[in-house]
């Protein structure tokens, strides 16, 4: 499934979809954080923001 599916999915409360969306993205969310931010924790705060919104 497509990541423009499960958007939809889990923007209709598809706990599931959500759920694999996260699973897709989340190294690379928090790698391209992690540069941003300089630190561990900083990065894993901001990739949880992003996944929340």
């Amino acid at each position: 499934m497509e990541d423009r599916d499960l958007i939809v999915r889990a923007r209709r409360g598809d706990v599931d979809a959500f759920n694999l969306l996260v699973s897709r993205w989340e190294k690379r969310v928090y790698n391209y954080l992690y540069r941003l931010a300089g630190n561990r924790e900083d990065a894993m705060d901001l990739a949880q923001e992003v996944f929340l919104k």
